[in-house]
């Protein structure tokens, strides 16, 4: 059975795919994830930011800098996030459920409730709605 790798060692595995293949949003994405779990938010904010730019379909990068933002407490930044990945995959409900929940935070209370509903409509069972 193969034991599981430590973060230290993925991020440096991504590290070394990034280095062989610069371009790769896959690889530029799963660093991302990995600083974003040990805390690194703005080495993660710049690793989403690459896959984004190699990969037009990098909805999942939107997220996770969305999540990066509201760490931080930048709320317009976490709706940009959110509208951006629901942009690129319109049946994603959790987007439309984040998005939501940042128009609330905003006071945005119209916006929220269209984000609320259609996120409702994609997952009848989202629990963030």
């Amino acid at each position: 059975m193969k034991t599981p790798q430590d973060s230290e060692e993925f991020i440096a595995q991504q590290k070394r795919n990034l280095t062989d293949n610069p371009e790769c949003a896959s690889s530029s994405y799963n660093l991302g994830v990995a600083l974003m779990q040990e805390g690194r938010l703005d080495e993660a904010i710049a690793c989403f930011d690459e896959a984004i730019s190699n990969s037009g379909r990098m909805f999942e990068a939107w997220v996770n800098l969305g999540y990066i933002h509201f760490k931080k407490g930048d709320l317009e930044k976490v709706a940009y996030a959110n509208r951006q990945a629901v942009e690129i995959e319109p049946r994603y409900a959790r987007g439309y459920a984040n998005l939501g929940f940042a128009f609330l935070q905003l006071s945005r209370t119209q916006e929220a409730i269209e984000a609320l509903k259609k996120a409702i409509a994609l997952n009848p069972d989202i629990a963030q709605a």
